[in-house]
């Protein structure tokens, strides 16, 4: 079965001969530098190379939350969510990610916590632009 076949498989009630897989990707990016597909700067394109890389049945074009760049260099990649969870990646040898701050430390954390909404103008102009 090709990976359409078997998400449409899925959808109808049927049986996939495997499991359709969304998301399977490597993290350590010292060693995905090496491997993946090079960016020819086609956002939709470049996502469907490392989709089928993975062997992924669908893959992500970008619309995730929001990320803005604290800072960045060739050895660390330090960003903030739109949620306000800060990261820290390290690229000196082997990849290492961890966080600096999370917005949700105790179960009613979750009632402040904010996400642009899915419909709003700013991410369906994103979208558009994307696809």
């Amino acid at each position: 079965m090709t990976h359409r076949e078997r998400i449409l498989a899925v959808l109808k009630g049927g049986k996939p001969d495997i499991i359709p897989c969304w998301g399977e990707c490597g993290m350590d990016v010292t060693v995905l530098k090496e491997i993946y597909p090079p960016k020819t700067g086609d956002r939709v394109a470049d996502s469907i190379k490392v989709a089928e890389l993975f062997n992924n049945s669908v893959c992500d074009i970008g619309l995730n939350l929001g990320i803005e760049t604290i800072s960045r260099d060739s050895n660390h990649h330090t960003y903030q969510y739109e949620t306000g969870a800060i990261w820290h990646e390290i690229y000196n040898n082997t990849y290492c990610r961890e966080a600096i701050y999370y917005p949700i430390n105790k179960p009613e954390d979750t009632l402040t916590l904010k996400i642009t909404e899915v419909s709003s103008p700013d991410r369906l102009e994103k979208a558009t632009g994307i696809i």
